[in-house]
């Protein structure tokens, strides 16, 4: 019996025009929360590089971590002996 339940499912036709289109209306709306979403996790960012430009001790550490990058960099970028990079 379940064997054709089962093949009476897979043979029903489904009404696509039953589900929601995308109207403009939508669309704008959806594309307003977009909007919203980002201007709320930018201001959350913004929030929090001025605490941390606030924090006198994690500035000096990330200075310290800029430099050691800063001259990593310089040294795979400086020209080798041979003249190549």
């Amino acid at each position: 019996m379940a064997k054709n339940k089962l093949a009476g499912l897979m043979s029903a036709k489904t009404d696509m025009g039953s589900y929601p289109t995308s109207s403009p209306a939508n669309r704008a709306e959806s594309e307003a929360r977009e909007r919203r979403c980002r201007a709320e996790d930018a201001l959350r960012t913004l929030t929090r590089a001025k605490e941390i430009e606030r924090d006198r001790g994690l500035m000096r550490d990330v200075k310290s971590v800029a430099n050691e990058q800063m001259k990593q960099l310089q040294s795979i970028s400086k020209p080798t002996s041979s003249g190549r990079r």
